[in-house]
C-alpha cells in the first residue's frame, strides 16, 4: 500500500510540475510528421504528430508553415493543372541592421495527401540554389535585391495555395524583433525527419539569426528535444516505368528488396518480413506511355556503394574503379567562392583502372547545372529510356541543384554523381516479374557526398539474379533513378548548429531488439517516465564522449554509443538528442511518459547541469560585443576581477578558428578589443573567452556584409 501511495504522490507531483511548461514545437526547422511501421510491416511514410495528445497539460505553441510572419506579400494565388511553376520576386535592396527581414515561401497542398506537399528550390539572383522547400515552405534570411526565383514541383491534379513575401524574422535576438521570442518558453522540441527527400525535403539548418537567438535563449536557461528522422535520407530510389506499346490489360508481378515509398496509389503493395522483399502487383491497368503506372522504392540494402576509390595529394584526386564492369560519367566538385565551383569529370573508368585529376576548371552554378544535366539526357537516351523519362529524373526531382546546395553549405568537403548501366544494375539488384518484359532498360546515376579518402575495403557483393519467366511481348519496362551513396551521414551532424550533434551509425527496424537505461543519475531520473523503450523504427545512435554520465539509453551490446544522450549547452541551457522519431508516436503511451519525463527534467534543471564549481573559477566576465550584428567590424568587451591569464579567440561557423585576439596575463579591470573581418565572409562567429584555461564565457555574433 505503501508503494502504491508513493507512486501516486509522484505522479501527481509530475503532473502539478508538467502543468506549468511552456514548449515550442518547431515545425520550420523540423518535421511534424513521422514513418511507422504497422501489424505488417509496411512502412507508412507521413504520418502527423499529435503533439496535443502527447504534452496534454503543456502550455503549447506549434510553429508550422502557415505562421510565417509575411509583413508584405509579393505574391499570393491559387494554382492547379501544372507539374511546374516559377517565379521571379524582387525584393528590397539594402540592409537596415536594425530591420532585417527573411524571404517567405508557403505552398499550401489544398489535399490532405501528405506526399502531396509541394517540393521546391530558392535560387538568389546569382542562380544558386540557397533553400528548399520543405514540409511546403521555406525561408532566407537577409534576402536583398532583384531576381531571386522560387521553383515548385507540383502535382497536376491537385490545387495549391502559393504565398511568396518577406517579413521580420522569426526569432528575436541581439534587440532585433522576431516574430516569436525564445524566451517565452521553458523548451523547444523539433524532430529532424529527412524521410522522403525527393519529394518532402531535407529540414532546413538554422539561419545565423536563429542560431544567435539560440544562443541567447539557452542561455537565459531554454532547454532543447532534438529527434532525428528514423531513416537515412537518400537510399536506393529507382523509378519503374511500365509501358506496352498496345493498349493492353495485364498483370504484372515484380519483386524487389527494400521498402515501398512514394507515388504508390495504383499498385497493391504487399511485403514479406521473413526475407524483406517487396512484392508490387498491378492488377487491371492499362499500362501505356502516358499513364501513372510509376511506382518509387527504396532499394534497403544497407550496403555502401563503394564501388569508386579514392585517394588525395592536395588538390590532385586519384579515382579508382573497383568493379569488374566499366563505370562512366564521373562528376567531381566542390564550392569555391560565391556562384563559382571547381570541377573535373572523367567520362569512362574502365575495369579496375584509375585516373588521376590534375587540373580543375571552375564554373559558375548554371555552367555545371546544364554540363551535367546534358549528360544526364544523352546517356538516358542511350540506354532505351524515353526522353519524357529523363525529363522527369533530371528536372522534376532536383538532384543536381541540390548537390551543389550541399556542397555550398559545405565549402570543405567534396561532392559528385557518376553512372552505372544495366550490367551493373542487374548484379546489384536482382529483377524478378511475372510475365518477364520483352524489353528491360535499367541505369542509375550515385551522388557522392562527402568524398573522402577510404580504406581498400572489399566492394558489395554483385551476385544478384534476372529470373526470366514467361516473356510477354509487347511489354518495356524502364527503370532509372539516383541514388546517395551509404557513406553520407555526416551530413546529418548539425553543421552549422549550436549542437554539435554526431552521428555514429544506424540500425534498421529489423534488429533493433528492448533498449536500455544507463546506470547513471541522467538516466534513473528519467526512468520513471517509462519501465522500458522500444524502437519501432530505425534509430541512430551517436558519438557521445560521456556516455557514461550522461547516456539515456542504448542497444544491446552497445553502451559506447547512446541512442539517447544529454547533453549540456552551457550552465543553464540543455540539450536531450533522440536517436529516432518514432518515440513521438502519438499511440504509445510509454513514449508519452518517456518524453513528458524528459519535458520535465530537463526544464526543472535537476539533471544535465555538467558544470563544476570551483572556488577559483572567476565569474562575472560580461563578454560583450558591439555592435552586433556588425559590418565590418565589432568591438569586443570583457571585465576580470582578479589577476589571469586569458584566451580570447573567435571562431567561425565551421569550428575553424579565425582569429586570437588575446593570449596574455592581465590584471583586474575592463578590456576592449576590436575585432575586423574585413576578410571573413558573411555568416556566424564565436568569441570565446578563456580564463586560466577554462572557457568561461562566449559570445555569438553575425557578420552581415
Amino acid at each position: 500500500m505503501k508503494r502504491i501511495l508513493v507512486f501516486v504522490l509522484v505522479v501527481s507531483l509530475f503532473f502539478v510540475l508538467f502543468a506549468q511548461k511552456k514548449i515550442l514545437i518547431d515545425n520550420i526547422h523540423g518535421a511534424d510528421f513521422i514513418g511507422m511501421v504497422d501489424s505488417t510491416g509496411i512502412t507508412s511514410i507521413g504520418i502527423p504528430i499529435d503533439f496535443n495528445t502527447i504534452f496534454p497539460d503543456g502550455e503549447l505553441t506549434i510553429l508550422q508553415p502557415d505562421s510565417l510572419p509575411f509583413d508584405s506579400v509579393l505574391v499570393q494565388e491559387t494554382t492547379s493543372g501544372v507539374n511546374a511553376k516559377t517565379y521571379t520576386v524582387n525584393l528590397p535592396d539594402g540592409y537596415y541592421p536594425e530591420n532585417p527581414h527573411c524571404l517567405y515561401v508557403y505552398v499550401e497542398c489544398l489535399s490532405e495527401d501528405f506526399l502531396k506537399r509541394a517540393r521546391g528550390t530558392v535560387k538568389n539572383p546569382e542562380g544558386e540554389v540557397v533553400g528548399e522547400l520543405f514540409q511546403g515552405s521555406s525561408h532566407v534570411e537577409n534576402a536583398l535585391g532583384d531576381g531571386w526565383q522560387i521553383n515548385l514541383y507540383l502535382d497536376s491534379l491537385l490545387t495549391y495555395d502559393v504565398k511568396i513575401g518577406y517579413g521580420k524574422l522569426l526569432f528575436s535576438s541581439s534587440g532585433l524583433e522576431g516574430k516569436y521570442n525564445l524566451n517565452d518558453f521553458d523548451i523547444m522540441i523539433r524532430i529532424n525527419d529527412n524521410c522522403g527527400y525527393a519529394i518532402v525535403g531535407n529540414a532546413p539548418l538554422c539561419d545565423d539569426n536563429d542560431l544567435a537567438a539560440l544562443s541567447e535563449a539557452f542561455t537565459s536557461g531554454l532547454s532543447f528535444i532534438n529527434a532525428d528522422h528514423y531513416y537515412d535520407s537518400m537510399t536506393d530510389k529507382p523509378f519503374i516505368h511500365f509501358y506496352s506499346d498496345d493498349e493492353i490489360n495485364i498483370d504484372v508481378n515484380i519483386e524487389f528488396p527494400g521498402n515501398y515509398t512514394l507515388l504508390s496509389s495504383n499498385p497493391r503493395l504487399n511485403m514479406s518480413k521473413s526475407d524483406n522483399i517487396m512484392k508490387s502487383t498491378w492488377e487491371g491497368h492499362k499500362l501505356n506511355i502516358n499513364s501513372d503506372n510509376e511506382i518509387i522504392y527504396e532499394g534497403g540494402l544497407k550496403n555502401k556503394l563503394n564501388f569508386l576509390g579514392f585517394k588525395f595529394f592536395g588538390e590532385q584526386i586519384t579515382v579508382k574503379n573497383k568493379l569488374g564492369s566499366k563505370l562512366d560519367d564521373i562528376f567531381i566538385l566542390k564550392y569555391e567562392s560565391e556562384n563559382l565551383y571547381r570541377f573535373q569529370n572523367i567520362s569512362e573508368l574502365t575495369p579496375l583502372s584509375e585516373a588521376e585529376i590534375l587540373d580543375w576548371k571552375y564554373l559558375d552554378t548554371d555552367q555545371i547545372i546544364e554540363k551535367i544535366k546534358k549528360v544526364f539526357f544523352e546517356r538516358g537516351l542511350e540506354e532505351g529510356l524515353y526522353y519524357e523519362e529523363i525529363d522527369h529524373l533530371v528536372n522534376d526531382f532536383h538532384w543536381i541543384e541540390s548537390l551543389l546546395y550541399r556542397a555550398k553549405i559545405n565549402k570543405d568537403e567534396y561532392f559528385g554523381f557518376y553512372h552505372f548501366g544495366k550490367d551493373v544494375y542487374d548484379k546489384f539488384i536482382g529483377f524478378k516479374s511475372e510475365p518477364y518484359p520483352e524489353e528491360l532498360n535499367r541505369t542509375m546515376w550515385v551522388m557522392l557526398s562527402f568524398i573522402k579518402e577510404r580504406d581498400d575495403e572489399p566492394i558489395i557483393t554483385l551476385d544478384r539474379e534476372v529470373y526470366k519467366t514467361n516473356v510477354k511481348n509487347g511489354l518495356k519496362i524502364n527503370e532509372y533513378g539516383v541514388t546517395d551513396e551509404y557513406y553520407t551521414n555526416s551530413y546529418f551532424k548539425s553543421e552549422n548548429d549550436l549542437f554539435g550533434i554526431e552521428i555514429n551509425s544506424y540500425t534498421d527496424q529489423f534488429m533493433i531488439n528492448s533498449l536500455h537505461y544507463y546506470d547513471n543519475d541522467v538516466a534513473s531520473s528519467i526512468f520513471f517516465g517509462s519501465y522500458s523503450m522500444m524502437a519501432t523504427m530505425g534509430i541512430y545512435d551517436y558519438v557521445c564522449d560521456d556516455y557514461v554520465n550522461m547516456g539515456v539509453l542504448y542497444q544491446d551490446g552497445n553502451q559506447i554509443n547512446p541512442v539517447s544522450y544529454g547533453h549540456v549547452i552551457n550552465e543553464n541551457g540543455q540539450l536531450l538528442v533522440i536517436g529516432t522519431s518514432s518515440f513521438f508516436r502519438s499511440d504509445d503511451p510509454n513514449g508519452h511518459s518517456f518524453l513528458n519525463s524528459v519535458v520535465t527534467e530537463l526544464v526543472d534543471n535537476r539533471i544535465l547541469t555538467g558544470i563544476e564549481s570551483a572556488s577559483n573559477v572567476i565569474t562575472d566576465f560580461d563578454l560583450q560585443a558591439y555592435p552586433n550584428p556588425f559590418n565590418p567590424s565589432t568591438l569586443i568587451e570583457f571585465s576580470l576581477k582578479k589577476d589571469a591569464f586569458v584566451e580570447l579567440i573567435i571562431y567561425n561557423s565551421q569550428g575553424q578558428e579565425v582569429k586570437q585576439i588575446v593570449n596574455s596575463s592581465l590584471g583586474k579591470g575592463v578590456f576592449r578589443h576590436e575585432f575586423n573581418a574585413k576578410d571573413q565572409a558573411s555568416g556566424l562567429y564565436t568569441c570565446i573567452l578563456k580564463v586560466d584555461n577554462d572557457v568561461v564565457d562566449t559570445k555569438k555574433m553575425m557578420l552581415l556584409k
